[in-house]
C-alpha cells in the first residue's frame, strides 16, 4: 500500500511538472505574442504618421498645381490680349502700306 501511494505521488509529481512546463510554455508564447502585437502597433503608428505626412504633402502639391494652372490661365489671357493689341496696331499700318508711297524723282544728270 505504501508503495502504491509512493507511485501515485510520483505520478502526480510528474503530472505537476509537465503542467508547469506547459504553463510556462504558454506564458512564453503569450509574452511573445504581446511583444509582436506591440511591435506591430508601433509599425502601424509609424505608417499612420507617414500616411499623414504624405497626405499633407499631396494637398500642398495639389495647391501648387492649382496655383500654376491659374498662373498659366492668366498668362494665356495676357498673351491673347497682347496678340489682339498687336493685330490692331498692325491693321492701321497695313492700311497705310496699301497706298503706294509718294515717288520722288531724282534730277537726271545732263
Amino acid at each position: 500500500m505504501r508503495r502504491g501511494m509512493i507511485l501515485a505521488f510520483i505520478g502526480l509529481g510528474i503530472i505537476v511538472v509537465v503542467l508547469a512546463i506547459a504553463l510556462a510554455s504558454v506564458g512564453t508564447e503569450l509574452d511573445q505574442a504581446r511583444m509582436r502585437r506591440e511591435d506591430l502597433q508601433l509599425e502601424v503608428d509609424d505608417l499612420q504618421d507617414e500616411l499623414t505626412g504624405l497626405s499633407s504633402e499631396r494637398q500642398q502639391l495639389q495647391r501648387q498645381a492649382e496655383d500654376h494652372l491659374k498662373q498659366i490661365n492668366q498668362l494665356t489671357t495676357e498673351l491673347e490680349r497682347l496678340r489682339s493689341e498687336a493685330q490692331r496696331q498692325e491693321q492701321p499700318s497695313a492700311a497705310g502700306a496699301a497706298t503706294p508711297p509718294p515717288t520722288t524723282t531724282t534730277p537726271s544728270r545732263p
